[in-house]
Parts: structure tokens; C-alpha cells; sequence
């Protein structure tokens, strides 16, 4: 499906009657824009009002100063060429960046001269307020938020970028004596240690235990050695007596 999928021509049309004017369509992408921002990111419910929006003004295009000559087009997951594809979005949100950000597919830029498979960006909004675009196993942050999307563009390449699996990467020393110092970590190690303080009876007396048992098992494993030369004059003495 995705190799049938990245030879098609993409083209959209605007879900208006008749041919809008210059002035229409401003209007319209106004209308649009407005929406879209109607919620803030900070709010609880700004993904779910996302995901409206692009149900509301599925297919239709707005214009954006970066890159001026492709529009972004309106639409979720199923209008992309990873139509079904929900694995690829679980992805895009669990193995590219160090931690975990739910994002919904906003839309798409067709026939970008990029590395993305069937030369499509894939656009999507993060729970942390940010914009990204998906390019081929690269995830690229483009905007600071959806305001900052409609106003100014997209900054591509990203002002930040992650490749794929690399939030697994191992730590270097810095960063893993940076995770041992932090608060999180600190208070961790203090609850061990006052649970095992709090239990050092119990654990002294399961111990012991466990040592009992181990010599026990020691001593009822242990073999008597054979002595070949007692064992000659045991059976002659005893064929002597018969």
C-alpha cells in the first residue's frame, strides 16, 4: 500500500463552492487559523480541540510563509501515506525523542523536496506545545507552537532533531552522574535506605536462615571418603571366618 501510495500525484482541492476569490480564501485560511488557536497549549483539552480542527477543515490548504511555495494541507493520519499505519505514529511518539510526547497528525506538505518517503511531510501537533515533522526516520521540531506555525513558517530542518531509536543510546558518564545527583534519583536511594534500616532485623534473620540451611546441605552432601586397603581386609577377614 505505501509503495502504491508514494507514486500517486497528490492533489487537493479547497471544499468550497464554486472559484473563491484571493479574498475568500484569505478569509478562509483566517477563519481556519483562528480556530486552530482557540484553545492554548497549556489547556488540558488542547489535543483533543486539535484533532477537531482537523476534522472540521480536513482537506483544505493554508499557506505558509516557510516554505512559501508548499502549502500545508489539512489532515489526519488517514490522509497521509501511512493511511492505517497507527504503529507509525506510536513511533514518531515513543522512539525519537528522549521522552515520550502524544502527538496527532495535523496535516501534510505534499511534494517536498526532502528524504521523506513519497517526498511528503508529515506535520503533527505535540502535547508539549510543539510542532514536528516527520521526514523519513528523522523527527524534526519546526515550530514552537501552532501560533508560531501559522505565523512564520516552519524552520526545516528543525531547530531540534531526533533520529530514530536514538533516545536509547547509553548514557554517557556526565549524564549518568547527572541522573544519579538529580532529586528524583536522591529520594529513590533515601527510601531504600530507610526501608532496609527499617527492616535490618528481618533481613539479619532471613540471612541466617538461608546460611543454616546452605551448611546443612553442605554437611549432608558430603561423602565419606573409600578406603581401598580396609576394604581387602574386611573381605579376607571375612572369608578367613567362613
Amino acid at each position: 500500500m505505501l509503495d502504491e501510495k508514494c507514486t500517486m500525484t497528490w492533489q487537493y482541492v479547497h471544499l468550497t463552492s464554486g472559484s473563491p476569490t484571493s479574498r475568500n480564501l484569505e478569509q478562509d485560511s483566517q477563519k481556519l487559523i483562528q480556530d486552530f488557536l482557540s484553545v492554548g497549549k497549556e489547556s488540558p483539552e488542547y489535543l483533543d480541540h486539535v484533532s477537531k480542527q482537523v476534522d472540521k477543515y480536513r482537506h483544505q490548504t493554508v499557506p505558509l510563509k516557510k516554505p512559501t511555495e508548499y502549502p500545508l494541507r489539512i489532515g489526519g493520519l488517514n490522509d497521509t501515506i501511512y493511511e492505517e499505519m497507527e504503529e507509525e505514529l506510536e513511533a514518531w511518539e515513543n522512539f525519537y525523542m528522549p521522552d515520550r510526547v502524544e502527538m496527532k497528525v495535523i496535516g501534510a506538505i505534499d511534494t517536498f523536496p526532502s528524504l521523506a518517503v513519497g517526498l511528503q511531510l508529515i506535520i503533527l501537533a505535540g502535547r508539549d506545545g510543539n510542532i514536528y515533522a516527520y521526514e523519513n526516520e528523522v523527527l524534526h521540531q519546526v515550530a514552537d507552537c501552532l501560533q508560531d506555525l501559522f505565523e512564520n513558517g516552519l524552520a526545516f530542518p528543525g531547530t531540534k532533531i531526533y533520529n530514530y531509536g536514538e533516545c536509547f543510546e547509553p548514557m554517557t558518564d556526565d549524564e549518568y552522574s547527572e541522573l544519579m545527583q538529580s532529586e528524583e534519583v536522591q529520594k529513590m536511594e533515601g527510601e531504600n535506605r530507610e526501608f532496609i534500616q527499617s527492616n535490618e532485623d528481618e533481613f539479619l534473620r532471613i540471612l541466617a536462615r538461608i546460611e543454616e540451611k546452605e551448611n546443612v546441605e553442605k554437611v549432608s552432601n558430603e561423602v565419606v571418603p573409600y578406603n581401598d586397603h580396609i576394604a581387602s581386609v574386611a573381605w579376607n577377614g571375612w572369608q578367613a571366618c567362613r
